[in-house]
C-alpha cells in the first residue's frame, strides 16, 4: 500500500520542483531582459535643488529609493522595453524641504542606456488655482545604472 502511494508522491514532487526551477528561470530570464532592472544614480533636478539619490527597481515594479540623510522609501514602477514610470510618496520627515510630497517620474532609455525624463512633483500645500488643487513643480531626472 506505502508502494502505490510513494510512485504518485514522487511524480507529484517531480512536477512540482520542475515548476519552481522553471519560475526561478523565468524571473531571472526577466529581470536579466529588462533593462530597468536593476541600482541606479539618480539625480532629481527640482526647483528645490539637485537631489541625488539612489534607486533599486525590483522586477515586481517595486523598489527602494535612497535619499541621503533621509533613509530609505518605496517606490512602485511599471515599464515596457521603451518608456518607465515611477512613483514615490515622500513623507514631510523625509524630504528636503519638510514637506509631503508626490513624485512622478516619467522617462525613457538612451542609447547607452542611461535613464532620464521628466517630474511632476505634487505638494501638500493646497493651492487654489493648481487644476489639482495643491501645488506643483515640475523637473527632469538623469540617471546612469550603476555596474553598466
Amino acid at each position: 500500500m506505502r508502494k502505490a502511494l510513494l510512485v504518485p508522491f514522487l511524480a507529484v514532487a517531480a512536477s512540482v520542483a520542475a515548476l519552481l526551477v522553471g519560475g526561478a528561470a523565468l524571473a531571472k530570464s526577466e529581470k536579466a531582459g529588462n533593462p530597468f532592472k536593476g541600482k541606479w544614480d539618480i539625480n532629481l533636478s527640482t526647483p528645490f535643488g539637485e537631489i541625488p539619490v539612489t534607486a533599486s527597481l525590483q522586477p515586481n515594479g517595486k523598489g527602494t529609493l535612497w535619499l541621503p540623510e533621509h533613509g530609505k522609501v518605496p517606490i512602485v514602477h511599471q515599464e515596457t522595453s521603451e518608456w518607465i514610470s515611477w512613483t514615490i510618496e515622500l513623507p514631510a520627515v523625509q524630504a528636503p524641504d519638510g514637506n509631503a510630497h508626490t513624485i512622478i517620474g516619467r522617462g525613457t532609455l538612451d542609447e547607452e542606456g542611461d535613464m532620464s525624463g521628466n517630474l511632476v512633483i505634487v505638494t501638500n500645500v493646497a493651492d487654489a488655482e493648481s487644476p489639482v488643487g495643491y501645488e506643483t513643480h515640475v523637473g527632469t531626472f538623469a540617471a546612469p545604472k550603476r555596474g553598466k
